[in-house]
């Protein structure tokens, strides 16, 4: 978990805002579904505070003709702070564009889960388990929208954009339970039979970079003057990702170059009027990305060891410093996270 420093730092500017607002003489419940500058274009800028909660997923595949799971890296967001702003730009008409930016709080965020199923089985044989952290998070979002008022209490919007996520993990000290071969038959009993030893220092880097292009709909419902609700689900048929898989304490470094993903998230939102010039958006989302897969090469770093390849990577040969070996649609990822955030609007 971060230190409580760590969240007060990042909900504190926020907060204070808040107060000034809600104290202030000029206090007024009768906003309009869209904080207005006056006829012609609106222009407002939010700042936001929040957590993620949930798993970015690294995925070895067996083969590229199988759909079995050799390998499974899940990395915890349990939880990432985050802070960000966004801007939003629109006029008369209804068209308009919004721009978001969000970045995470490094330092721990839970645990980094390495498990193997080398026997092809679904028998877990090797696990592994170290402290996660996030040394670097960042969403961002670009969309160009039209909003359509159905009657004076229903808005209904659609959009479409560009939907960036990128993190940097790093697995630190832990533990490790691999279990022996039975015999010589090449495959081995369960993880859980072996004795646990010590992880230290770093054993892992891992970067994720995905990319999105993203369609969307949503309606806003005017409760009553200054009560906005609103519901909208993202969906995107065309993500890919590209990661790098820094394995430091064996020399090796695993790429994946993947497509062929979906993403679906749903959303709520509730906005409450602080003034005629401001407004606080409380917001509740799941994201769900899955699907991707591609190639992944492995190549031996500065000082590597010999290390034999699994079956699913061609040639089958050992690995030495500078040497490569190619998975063909061997890799892939996957990521979930509820997202729990607070933001304040003004109208500029």
């Amino acid at each position: 978990m971060p230190p409580k420093a760590t969240l007060v730092k990042a909900g504190l500017p926020l907060v204070l805002t808040i107060l000034l607002a809600t104290t202030h003489p000029s206090l007024a419940w009768a906003l309009p579904e869209r904080l207005s500058m006056g006829p012609g274009i609106e222009l407002t800028a939010a700042t936001s505070t929040g957590i993620l909660i949930g798993t970015s997923h690294e995925i070895v595949y067996g083969s590229s003709t199988t759909s079995y799971v050799l390998s499974q890296l899940d990395w915890d967001l349990k939880p990432l702070v985050y802070y960000g702003l966004s801007f939003d730009l629109g006029g008369p008409s209804g068209f308009y564009t919004g721009l978001s930016l969000r970045s995470g709080l490094a330092g721990r965020t839970g645990d980094i889960m390495d498990s193997d199923y080398v026997n092809g089985d679904g028998v877990k044989t090797n696990l592994s388990v170290s402290d996660n952290y996030t040394e670097d998070a960042l969403l961002a979002q670009l969309i160009l929208g039209w909003r359509f008022r159905l009657n004076p209490a229903l808005t209904l919007r659609a959009y479409g954009g560009v939907d960036l996520m990128h993190f940097k993990f790093t697995a630190r000290d832990g533990y490790y339970q691999y279990g022996a071969e039975i015999g010589t038959t090449g495959t081995y009993y369960p993880y859980s039979t072996a004795s646990a030893y010590a992880l230290t220092g770093t054993g892992i880097i891992y970067q994720q970079d995905f990319l999105a292009l993203c369609l969307g709909a949503g309606a806003d419902w005017t409760v009553r003057p200054g009560l906005i609700l609103k519901a909208s689900l993202l969906f995107s048929p065309l993500v890919s990702c590209i990661a790098l898989d820094n394995h430091v304490v064996r020399f090796l470094d695993f790429r994946d170059t993947l497509s062929g993903g979906w993403l679906l998230e749903p959303k709520l939102e509730a906005s409450l009027a602080l003034t005629k010039r401001s407004k606080l958006d409380f917001g509740l989302a799941y994201r769900l990305t899955q699907g991707l897969r591609g190639d992944e090469v492995i190549t031996g770093t500065t000082g590597a060891n010999a290390y034999y390849t699994n079956a699913g990577y061609a040639p089958n040969e050992y690995i030495h410093e500078g040497a490569s070996a190619v998975s063909s649609n061997g890799g892939g990822a996957a990521f979930e996270a509820l997202d729990l955030g607070l933001s304040l609007t003004m109208a500029l």
